[in-house]
């Protein structure tokens, strides 16, 4: 009995002990995932209320900013308000809060007029980029510049209007309203020759030149364009202002054909950009046509050594030039013809592909008719047809032009509607070796005759 007291007792003692270590470490197991789960989602809602927080602190400052008393500010306030507002303007862009940067944008024109006019100018411009950065606004994006050209007109601030006017004007671009753009590009440049805004100018002439080329008038585009490096010659420009000089000169030496030169510009275009920040799209399109260069040049197997360690810029733009640089690798029609049906967007959508898309097309499909007719010396056309998958009227135009320009050594018999390809005849060296060993044992005879007849006399 006493024995049966004592385990009774002992097993009491063992299991308080438990209790009070389970209350110690916060309960089992599954107590503890319980309390882990509310810890983090504690932690998750206070970094949303605390991003939330910072959003709404961006646009409270903007406010408390505006609502200042400038009349009578120093210039170190006024930089301060200028810094800060531009700072937590960049903060709402990132978040994409257009409402917010509507405002902003519409609320500034209050403080302005007590800022300098370099001051000022800065301010609005750099809202307005922060408001056309974003997709919400695509259709607004017009209106709202020639909201913020009137309102610097009604305040007599010329310098500022010219440059929202060349804002708008590489907005037309943008939209491929180029027509709109050369015209408003003309009359601004007539004004701003009279000014001493050099590289105003040349940012000016050379959408002047984009415009002029996307309306298929390359005299136009190449006469701005030279008249942009005369003038890029005579003054110090950006880096972005050089760089999109030369890219404009690749795309002007490719419309001539002449794409090693192309080559060569985009290349320097590229390395001006790359270093630059928010230049991502530009490196995008230089890349594009750099690759488009090397497909055009018979060099598609190099777009992967282009593109090795440049994995930041993939986008669906390189991924449909790529598509097109496997389809001449492989010099096969099928793989173009899957590529623009993929990305059909990207290829139309870019002024200078689909300017050279026909030539492309025709290229590769020489490139098809001499992969298929290589193994054979008789060809009938209708296999040709078959393989391809043209009309027997496009596969003899193709076959009869390769045959002119001497890529195909062969004869096309319209009787029989066959390709006849003479193989070119194996040269034998034997011959040539012959006569070489000649020539020498000749030499030799001759040294040893005029050797011996010096010793006779």
């Amino acid at each position: 009995m006493n024995s049966n007291l004592i385990y009774f007792f002992e097993w009491l003692v063992l299991l308080s002990f438990v209790l009070s270590s389970s209350k110690m470490t916060g309960g089992g197991p599954a107590q503890k995932r319980m309390k882990l789960q509310n810890r983090a989602s504690d932690r998750e809602e206070d970094e949303d209320d605390e991003e939330g927080g910072e959003m709404e602190d961006a646009l409270v400052t903007i406010k408390q900013e505006f609502a200042k008393d400038l009349s009578k500010a120093s210039e170190e306030v006024l930089k301060e308000m200028e810094e800060t507002v531009l700072e937590c303007a960049s903060d709402l862009a990132k978040e994409k809060r257009t409402a917010d940067l509507l405002w902003t944008l519409t609320s500034c024109r209050a403080v302005l007029p007590f800022l300098g006019k370099a001051k000022a100018s800065r301010m609005l411009r750099t809202l307005l980029d922060f408001c056309l950065q974003t997709e919400e606004m695509k259709d607004r994006k017009i209106l709202l510049c020639n909201e913020c050209i009137e309102w610097a007109t009604a305040q007599k601030r010329t310098f500022l209007r010219r440059s929202l006017q060349a804002r708008l004007i590489r907005l037309h671009n943008d939209n491929a309203s180029h027509t709109t753009a050369l015209e408003m590009a003309g009359k601004l440049i007539s004004e701003l020759k009279k000014m001493e805004d050099r590289e105003l100018l040349v940012e000016v002439v050379l959408e002047e030149s984009k415009a002029a080329f996307a309306l298929n008038n390359p005299g136009k585009a190449r006469t701005a364009l030279v008249m942009a490096k005369t003038i890029a010659n005579t003054a110090f420009m950006t880096p972005i202002l050089m760089a999109a000089i030369d890219l404009q000169s690749g795309i002007l030496a490719a419309e001539d054909n002449d794409f090693r030169t192309a080559y060569s510009y985009f290349f320097e275009a590229f390395e001006n950009f790359e270093p630059l920040p928010g230049m991502t799209n530009e490196c995008i399109k230089t890349l594009k046509y750099m690759c488009l260069g090397k497909i055009v040049l018979d060099e598609p197997e190099h777009i992967k050594i282009l593109l090795t360690g440049k994995r930041k810029y993939e986008s669906p733009h390189l991924e449909a030039i790529k598509a097109l640089g496997k389809a001449f690798e492989k010099r096969s029609l099928t793989l173009y013809h899957e590529a623009n049906a993929k990305f059909e967007k990207e290829l139309r959508s870019d002024v200078v592909i689909a300017r050279h898309s026909a030539r492309l097309y025709d290229k590769l499909l020489e490139k098809e008719v001499i992969r298929v007719v290589e193994p054979y010396d008789v060809v009938d056309l209708d296999h040709l047809v078959t393989r391809i998958g043209l009309p027997m009227a496009k596969i003899e135009r193709s076959v009869s032009a390769l045959i002119l320009d001497r890529r195909i050594n062969g004869v096309l018999d319209q009787s029989t509607h066959t390709l006849t390809i003479y193989r070119p005849a194996s040269s034998d060296t034997a011959y040539k070796k012959a006569v070489n060993l000649i020539h020498v044992l000749e030499r030799i005879v001759d040294t040893q005759y005029s050797h011996g007849y010096s010793h006779v006399h």
